[in-house]
């Protein structure tokens, strides 16, 4: 079992969403970095989609109450068990009665701790993962408080873990320290030629940041203001994830939801989406889709599907 004895500005329980009701209006919800929660679920031998814990900014501090194979992943911090500092991207058992406390993140937004089998909680609609906004699943649909006593599936695996992790030798990304900004890949949509070709410029070549206003719905992003070629309404319709609402637009990395909007005017990238949700008072830039990641928000056209 673990207690919680600080959950940090913002935890819950996360795997990698749940899908299929959409169309009654029920969000994916989800990990904001699923590659982080794979690679974790990996290094202790759980499936992908095992429910583990997401702490936003770190500064979250844990009691085992067994012993328990954990995996520590995502965003950069001061991460220690008892007071032995340990690295990121790190796997081991803890023993009983040990803490796991860690600072506030340095680089990135989201830090994931893994446990061996997954968190223990009901599954609802197929998935764990909490939907914050539908206020269901997870921990009673609501983020973690301190005194919180979370069950574990499988406490244990075979042999203890010393201690594994991931190296810069074999996954450099992980650990890579460039802070010139990220690059946003994205496909235009409909409402792309709303705007003339000196705001569709505008929107590429601008260097766009992470607002304080976002949350696992929407990251607003700050920059330049964007005018179409005239205002209109639109009729209300689905949001996919990863789509961003022009002008100055908030972009949808997770859950998606029924709203009405002004213009939706292009989707990101899967990969895209995962560096927003993963950023913080960062430099986003975009550029259209293409085979080649580019160094700033770009479309690609889609690709015409053959009939077999």
């Amino acid at each position: 079992m673990i207690e919680v004895i600080n959950p940090g500005p913002m935890a819950s329980i996360q795997d990698l969403g749940r899908g299929g009701y959409r169309s009654i209006g029920v969000g994916s919800a989800g990990a904001m970095d699923t590659r982080s929660l794979r690679i974790a679920n990996r290094m202790i031998g759980n499936d992908d989609d095992s429910a583990r814990l997401e702490f936003t900014f770190g500064d979250f501090e844990l009691r085992f109450t067994e012993d328990i194979d954990i995996a520590i992943a995502g965003a950069e911090a001061d991460v220690f068990v008892d007071d032995v500092q340990v690295p990121n991207w790190w796997a081991q058992t803890i023993r009983k009665g040990s803490r796991v406390r860690a600072g506030m993140s340095k680089k990135g937004m989201r830090i994931y701790i893994a446990v061996g089998g997954g968190v223990d909680v009901p599954l609802v609609m197929g998935a764990r993962t909490c939907d914050l906004k539908g206020r269901f699943s997870g921990l009673e649909g609501r983020m973690l408080q301190a005194g919180d006593l979370l069950q574990v599936l499988r406490p244990r695996l075979c042999a203890a873990i010393d201690g594994i992790g991931v190296t810069p030798e074999f996954h450099p990304e992980l650990f890579a320290t460039d802070e010139s900004g990220r690059v946003l890949r994205f496909i235009p949509t409909a409402e792309w030629d709303d705007y003339d070709e000196a705001n569709q410029r505008l929107f590429t070549e601008t260097d766009w940041i992470v607002s304080f206003y976002s949350n696992r719905n929407g990251c607003r992003l700050e920059g330049s203001q964007l005018v179409p070629r005239e205002r209109r309404e639109l009729l209300s319709h689905g949001i996919l994830p990863g789509t961003i609402r022009l002008p100055r637009p908030p972009a949808s990395p997770s859950s998606s939801f029924r709203r009405s909007i002004r213009a939706a005017a292009i989707r990101s990238s899967a990969s895209s989406s995962r560096s927003i949700g993963t950023a913080w008072r960062r430099s986003l830039s975009a550029r259209r889709y293409a085979s080649r990641p580019a160094r700033s928000v770009k479309p690609v056209q889609p690709t015409p599907r053959k009939n077999t």
